[in-house]
């Protein structure tokens, strides 16, 4: 998705070759793109270093990273690659329970072609 700084950005690829978080992006209104782009360069430019208010840790490898009326799900791969699960419109402060499930199976199917690919 992107490579602007010394992070590699890139959305999870599903097993029919689609990215559910760059579909849910790109069907946003621009607006809400931009803000979540801003918050990506910034992913991109810090990585694990970036911290509040503009990520928050969620438990179990997961971090989010937050805009103003929309948020991405995301986690720290080897080769300083960081790549966004899931993605979600916020209505408050919790995270959606179907948001979290979504993001947790994504990341084991990243997981385990990860193993395939080196085992």
């Amino acid at each position: 998705m992107a490579r602007l700084g010394q992070w590699r950005v890139e959305c999870y690829i599903d097993a029919t070759g689609e990215a559910p978080a760059e579909q849910f992006i790109k069907g946003l209104p621009p607006q809400t793109q931009a803000e979540l782009l801003r918050a990506i360069r910034l992913l991109s430019e810090f990585g694990p270093a970036l911290r509040e208010p503009h990520v928050a840790y969620l438990g179990q490898g997961l971090w989010e990273l937050r805009a103003r009326s929309a948020a991405l799900i995301y986690c720290v791969q080897a080769g300083r690659r960081l790549v966004i699960l899931h993605g979600y419109l916020r209505k408050g402060s919790a995270i959606p329970l179907h948001a979290m499930n979504t993001a947790l199976e994504f990341q084991a199917d990243l997981l385990g072609k990860a193993k395939e690919a080196h085992g």
